[in-house]
Protein backbone atom coordinates (compact mmCIF):
# COMPACT_ATOMS: atom_id res chain seq x y z
CA UNK A 1 0.00 0.00 0.00
CA UNK A 2 1.22 3.82 -0.25
CA UNK A 3 2.24 5.42 2.35
CA UNK A 4 0.58 7.67 2.09
CA UNK A 5 -2.24 6.31 3.74
CA UNK A 6 -0.33 5.97 6.56
CA UNK A 7 1.28 3.16 8.49
CA UNK A 8 -0.77 -0.01 8.61
CA UNK A 9 0.36 -2.85 11.00
CA UNK A 10 -1.18 -6.37 10.44
CA UNK A 11 -0.94 -9.71 12.20
CA UNK A 12 0.38 -9.84 15.99
CA UNK A 13 3.36 -12.21 17.32
CA UNK A 14 4.73 -13.52 20.09
CA UNK A 15 8.69 -12.41 19.41
CA UNK A 16 9.71 -15.85 21.02
CA UNK A 17 7.52 -17.75 18.43
CA UNK A 18 7.74 -17.79 14.26
CA UNK A 19 3.77 -19.16 14.05
CA UNK A 20 0.86 -16.76 13.92
CA UNK A 21 -1.27 -17.05 16.38
CA UNK A 22 -4.72 -18.36 16.02
CA UNK A 23 -6.57 -15.25 16.40
CA UNK A 24 -4.57 -12.87 14.59
CA UNK A 25 -5.16 -9.34 14.56
CA UNK A 26 -4.99 -6.01 12.29
CA UNK A 27 -3.61 -3.16 13.72
CA UNK A 28 -3.66 0.74 12.42
CA UNK A 29 -1.45 3.89 13.89
CA UNK A 30 -4.60 6.22 15.00
CA UNK A 31 -4.08 9.81 16.49
CA UNK A 32 -6.78 10.31 19.03
CA UNK A 33 -9.49 10.81 15.82
CA UNK A 34 -12.73 9.10 15.51
CA UNK A 35 -15.85 8.90 13.60
CA UNK A 36 -19.16 7.78 15.00
CA UNK A 37 -21.53 6.99 11.90
CA UNK A 38 -21.53 3.43 11.87
CA UNK A 39 -25.52 2.13 11.76
CA UNK A 40 -26.47 -0.87 14.49
CA UNK A 41 -27.29 -2.75 11.98
CA UNK A 42 -23.71 -2.84 10.26
CA UNK A 43 -22.18 -4.14 13.92
CA UNK A 44 -21.09 -7.75 13.79
CA UNK A 45 -22.22 -9.44 17.37
CA UNK A 46 -19.31 -11.31 17.42
CA UNK A 47 -16.33 -10.56 19.70
CA UNK A 48 -12.87 -11.80 19.71
CA UNK A 49 -11.93 -11.41 24.05
CA UNK A 50 -8.31 -11.75 23.19
CA UNK A 51 -8.24 -8.56 21.28
CA UNK A 52 -7.84 -6.13 24.84
CA UNK A 53 -5.20 -8.39 26.15
CA UNK A 54 -3.08 -8.69 22.57
CA UNK A 55 -3.43 -4.78 22.58
CA UNK A 56 -2.27 -4.81 26.24
CA UNK A 57 1.23 -6.28 25.18
CA UNK A 58 1.86 -4.43 22.12
CA UNK A 59 1.18 -0.95 23.65
CA UNK A 60 3.63 1.17 25.18
CA UNK A 61 3.50 5.13 26.93
CA UNK A 62 5.58 7.58 25.25
CA UNK A 63 7.03 10.30 28.45
CA UNK A 64 7.64 12.76 26.95
CA UNK A 65 8.46 16.58 28.83
CA UNK A 66 6.13 17.69 29.60
CA UNK A 67 3.44 15.43 28.42
CA UNK A 68 2.68 11.35 27.33
CA UNK A 69 0.89 9.79 24.18
CA UNK A 70 1.06 5.99 23.12
CA UNK A 71 2.51 3.97 20.67
CA UNK A 72 3.06 0.30 19.04
CA UNK A 73 6.29 -1.56 19.25
CA UNK A 74 6.56 -2.53 15.08
CA UNK A 75 10.12 -4.57 15.26
CA UNK A 76 12.76 -5.85 17.28
CA UNK A 77 16.48 -6.38 16.33
CA UNK A 78 18.94 -8.21 18.81
CA UNK A 79 17.85 -5.79 22.18
CA UNK A 80 16.69 -2.29 20.31
CA UNK A 81 12.55 -2.05 19.69
CA UNK A 82 11.32 0.21 17.36
CA UNK A 83 8.00 1.80 18.13
CA UNK A 84 5.51 3.66 16.28
CA UNK A 85 3.89 6.68 16.93
CA UNK A 86 2.24 10.08 16.07
CA UNK A 87 4.91 12.72 14.99
CA UNK A 88 2.79 15.37 17.36
CA UNK A 89 3.47 13.25 20.33
CA UNK A 90 7.16 13.27 20.32
CA UNK A 91 7.63 16.77 18.56
CA UNK A 92 7.80 19.13 21.38
CA UNK A 93 9.69 17.12 23.69
CA UNK A 94 12.09 19.60 25.88
CA UNK A 95 15.51 18.74 24.77
CA UNK A 96 14.51 15.28 22.95
CA UNK A 97 14.14 13.81 26.24
CA UNK A 98 11.85 10.33 25.79
CA UNK A 99 11.16 7.52 27.62
CA UNK A 100 9.05 4.46 26.75
CA UNK A 101 6.78 2.41 29.21
CA UNK A 102 6.43 -1.13 28.11
CA UNK A 103 3.89 -3.15 28.88
CA UNK A 104 5.47 -4.87 32.26
CA UNK A 105 5.98 -1.31 33.68
CA UNK A 106 9.41 -1.03 33.39
CA UNK A 107 10.66 2.71 32.09
CA UNK A 108 13.10 2.39 28.88
CA UNK A 109 15.37 5.73 28.31
CA UNK A 110 14.48 6.20 24.54
CA UNK A 111 15.42 7.82 21.36
CA UNK A 112 13.35 9.38 18.13
CA UNK A 113 15.13 7.22 14.87
CA UNK A 114 15.33 9.52 11.98
CA UNK A 115 12.82 9.35 9.10
CA UNK A 116 13.06 9.90 5.35
CA UNK A 117 10.95 12.32 4.15
CA UNK A 118 7.35 11.50 4.36
CA UNK A 119 5.79 14.67 3.73
CA UNK A 120 3.44 15.99 6.23
CA UNK A 121 2.43 12.49 7.67
CA UNK A 122 1.96 12.07 11.60
CA UNK A 123 3.94 9.64 11.84
CA UNK A 124 7.31 8.65 14.06
CA UNK A 125 9.21 6.10 15.30
CA UNK A 126 11.60 5.55 18.75
CA UNK A 127 13.61 3.31 19.77
CA UNK A 128 14.90 1.56 23.02
CA UNK A 129 17.11 -0.53 24.40
CA UNK A 130 15.85 -3.69 26.27
CA UNK A 131 17.40 -7.79 27.08
CA UNK A 132 13.46 -7.90 28.08
CA UNK A 133 11.19 -9.88 25.00
CA UNK A 134 7.89 -7.98 24.38
CA UNK A 135 5.55 -8.85 21.98
CA UNK A 136 5.75 -6.69 18.03
CA UNK A 137 3.74 -6.36 15.04
CA UNK A 138 4.49 -6.30 11.50
CA UNK A 139 3.22 -4.00 8.53
CA UNK A 140 0.41 -5.22 6.52
CA UNK A 141 -2.73 -3.98 4.58
CA UNK A 142 -5.52 -1.96 5.68
CA UNK A 143 -7.88 -3.21 2.49
CA UNK A 144 -9.39 -6.16 4.64
CA UNK A 145 -11.20 -3.50 6.64
CA UNK A 146 -14.67 -2.16 5.75
CA UNK A 147 -17.57 0.18 7.49
CA UNK A 148 -18.98 -1.48 10.23
CA UNK A 149 -15.86 -3.99 11.54
CA UNK A 150 -14.94 -4.17 15.09
CA UNK A 151 -12.24 -1.98 16.59
CA UNK A 152 -10.25 -1.38 19.29
CA UNK A 153 -8.22 1.47 20.38
CA UNK A 154 -6.09 1.28 22.93
CA UNK A 155 -3.49 3.81 24.66
CA UNK A 156 -2.64 5.88 27.99
CA UNK A 157 -5.34 8.55 28.75
CA UNK A 158 -2.91 11.08 30.84
CA UNK A 159 -6.12 12.07 32.73
CA UNK A 160 -9.07 9.91 34.56
CA UNK A 161 -12.58 11.74 35.61
CA UNK A 162 -13.82 11.05 39.18
CA UNK A 163 -16.83 13.25 38.37
CA UNK A 164 -17.99 15.88 36.26
CA UNK A 165 -16.21 18.68 38.22
CA UNK A 166 -13.10 16.60 39.07
CA UNK A 167 -10.20 15.15 36.60
CA UNK A 168 -6.72 13.62 38.07
CA UNK A 169 -3.63 12.74 35.97
CA UNK A 170 -2.57 9.66 35.39
CA UNK A 171 1.29 9.67 34.60
CA UNK A 172 2.62 7.74 37.81
CA UNK A 173 -0.26 5.02 37.29
CA UNK A 174 1.86 3.07 35.67
CA UNK A 175 0.27 0.46 33.71
CA UNK A 176 -3.12 0.69 35.35
CA UNK A 177 -3.58 3.81 33.01
CA UNK A 178 -3.58 1.64 30.13
CA UNK A 179 -7.16 1.72 28.55
CA UNK A 180 -8.66 -0.12 25.37
CA UNK A 181 -12.17 0.93 23.56
CA UNK A 182 -14.79 -0.53 21.28
CA UNK A 183 -16.00 0.27 18.70
CA UNK A 184 -16.45 0.05 14.96
CA UNK A 185 -14.78 1.59 11.47
CA UNK A 186 -16.94 4.54 10.35
CA UNK A 187 -14.85 5.89 7.55
CA UNK A 188 -12.14 4.35 5.31
CA UNK A 189 -10.24 6.05 2.57
CA UNK A 190 -8.90 3.48 0.43
CA UNK A 191 -7.22 5.59 -2.44
CA UNK A 192 -6.27 8.85 -1.08
CA UNK A 193 -5.88 10.41 2.73
CA UNK A 194 -7.00 13.31 4.81
CA UNK A 195 -4.16 15.42 5.65
CA UNK A 196 -1.40 14.08 7.87
CA UNK A 197 -2.13 10.89 6.16
CA UNK A 198 -5.12 9.98 7.78
CA UNK A 199 -7.34 7.30 6.65
CA UNK A 200 -9.28 5.62 8.92
CA UNK A 201 -12.39 6.85 11.39
CA UNK A 202 -13.88 5.06 13.73
CA UNK A 203 -16.65 5.40 16.72
CA UNK A 204 -14.32 4.22 19.77
CA UNK A 205 -13.63 6.49 22.71
CA UNK A 206 -9.98 7.93 22.68
CA UNK A 207 -8.85 10.53 24.98
CA UNK A 208 -5.85 12.96 25.03
CA UNK A 209 -2.62 10.31 25.63
CA UNK A 210 -4.29 7.54 23.31
CA UNK A 211 -2.82 9.40 20.49
CA UNK A 212 -0.17 7.48 18.59
CA UNK A 213 -1.67 4.33 20.11
CA UNK A 214 -2.63 0.80 17.89
CA UNK A 215 -6.47 -0.20 16.79
CA UNK A 216 -6.82 -3.64 16.37
CA UNK A 217 -9.78 -5.72 14.75
CA UNK A 218 -11.08 -9.13 15.47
Amino acid sequence: MSISLGIVLISIFIQSCSLLPANESVIYLKAGRSESSVKQSQIAPKKNTNVPEIAKKVTVRILTEPGAGSGVIISRQGKTYTVLTCQHVVAESKKGKYNIMSADGEIHSARLKSLPKLGDLDLALVEFDSENSYQVVKLGNSNILSAGSSVYAAGFPNYNTIDKNTIEDTFDWGTKAFKSTEGNVSLLYTKRSLPEGYSLGYTNEVTLGMSGGPVLND
